[in-house]
């Protein structure tokens, strides 16, 4: 009996795998319906880690860029710390390491700036655009040359607006 379950269950399941095809025997006209939606919204991509002896540029892009306004990406200065254009790295035993950061046109044109507390766009996203029109790349820079040894971390907090 289970091998006729098995068997019954197999061939139901083979049935619905096989696309269905508009049938037309001695027709001389057929249809297919084409649909494609749209979907509207934004999608901004920022990686979530950077490591520092890798690389020191942190692209931001999008993957849809559906609005009907402009998006801005900046720097959360009410949650990251921000001073002279930099932002400071911990240890966690005590030491901490200044990285500065600077912003630049994700088409490298040169347009490079500061970060700081009054000026902390990092990219700026037109309507319809995966890419953003100013900035979209930020530039880290660590001196190191009093730093003790150790693993130094930070963390960069975004605003996403519309």
């Amino acid at each position: 009996m289970k091998r006729t379950v098995s068997i019954l269950l197999g061939v139901v399941i083979l049935a619905l795998c096989i696309p269905g095809a508009a049938l037309a025997a001695n027709e001389t006209q057929a249809t297919t319906t084409v649909t494609y939606t749209v979907e509207d919204g934004y999608i901004i991509n920022i990686p979530s880690s950077i490591d520092l002896n890798n690389s020191t540029c942190l692209e931001i892009t999008a993957s849809r860029m559906n609005t009907p306004g402009y998006i801005w990406v900046s720097i959360d200065t009410s949650r990251t710390a921000i001073t002279n254009n930099a932002m400071s790295l911990q240890d966690g035993s005590g030491h901490s390491l200044s990285c500065t950061l600077t912003v630049g046109d994700a088409d490298g044109s040169g347009n490079v700036r500061g970060i700081s507390n009054t000026d902390y766009r990092v990219a700026i996203f037109e309507p319809n655009s995966l890419t953003p029109t100013d900035y979209g790349k930020l530039y880290f820079s660590v001196d190191d040359s009093s730093a003790e040894v150790g693993t130094y971390t930070g963390t960069l907090y975004f605003l996403i607006r519309q």
